[in-house]
């Protein structure tokens, strides 16, 4: 979860650079954890090197913004992609915080490593699909994949209540 230091353009772009250069250095860390535990415990354990990671990346793209980096529980509001709907709730996270942190964030799934694999339309890849059924429960999978839609047209709810 990467906040930006604001929402001007410079300081959303370098946001997005800080998450390719952490991205790269967690992704082959986080490649052999088995679960959410494994992949807390391996983040808990580089931790300072995934700060100085950021740090490195912001002063790289020219900028001297300090960046800390926590894990801990957060609070998200719902998220929706085009086929997945994750609820709002209190999740453990890592946050990488820009500067202030006073701009709007990223976010990804860590564990299975669905941060990597979203497409640009916001769709999950087939691998992806196939890890979050193998991490979560079926009610659980349902949940976040299910697409309980309702349109309502109030023009007609006003003509069918006369």
């Amino acid at each position: 979860h990467i906040l930006a230091n604001s929402n001007s353009d410079g300081d959303q772009e370098l946001k997005l650079k800080v998450r390719d250069d952490v991205s790269a250095f967690l992704a082959p860390l986080l490649e052999q954890s088995q679960s959410m535990g494994d992949a807390k415990n391996i983040i808990s354990q580089n931790i300072k090197n995934i700060e100085e990671e950021a740090q490195k990346s912001i002063k790289k793209h020219g900028y001297t913004y300090g960046a800390t980096a926590v894990l801990d529980k957060f609070d998200f509001p719902k998220k929706s992609y085009e086929d997945v709907t994750f609820p709002a709730g209190k999740y453990d996270a890592l946050r990488i915080t820009i500067g202030n942190g006073d701009g709007n964030n990223w976010w990804c799934v860590l564990y299975p490593q669905l941060c990597f694999s979203f497409s640009e339309k916001g769709k999950f890849s087939k691998e992806s699909e196939s890890k979050l059924k193998n991490v979560l429960t079926d009610d659980e999978y349902n949940l976040i994949t299910s697409q309980n839609v309702e349109l309502k047209f109030k023009i007609l709810e006003l003509f069918a209540n006369q």
